[in-house]
């Protein structure tokens, strides 16, 4: 009995780690490249300068950040797997796990192609 309330709560607290990573963490990486891709940041017109600093200095740390509070969660879901005692949680655990590394794979496959997209995109606008 106590160890399917420790896997309830162990489930409950990824689940709402996770909808930090996807609600809040995912959003603010894109909102971040489309703020350096278009030179705005919540209307306020920014420096090419200042594009490339919030692409070496934000977008270059959260994107790998991202990838990498995936993974954990990944191992965090099979452990709660390995552990769940009743069938349904252990179901939902792999299934949380799968989810999540398919993000932290999609992340690791796009991150670098859309880091010198942008890259690119401020050498053309004249940033270097």
């Amino acid at each position: 009995m106590t160890a399917e309330f420790n896997a309830i709560g162990l489930t409950v607290g990824l689940i709402l780690v996770n909808a930090f990573v996807f609600i809040s963490m995912d959003k603010w990486v894109q909102d971040r490249s489309d703020s350096i891709a278009s030179g705005m940041i919540r209307g306020v017109p920014v420096s090419i300068k200042h594009r490339r600093y919030l692409l070496q200095t934000r977008f270059l740390i959260h994107g790998p950040t991202l990838i990498t509070i995936e993974g954990l969660l990944v191992a965090a879901w099979v452990f709660a797997g390995q552990h769940a005692t009743v069938e349904e949680l252990r179901l939902l655990a792999y299934l949380a796990a799968f989810v999540n590394a398919t993000g932290a794979v999609g992340w690791t496959l796009l991150f670098p192609f859309w880091y010198f997209h942008l890259a690119s995109l401020l050498r053309e606008t004249g940033a270097d």
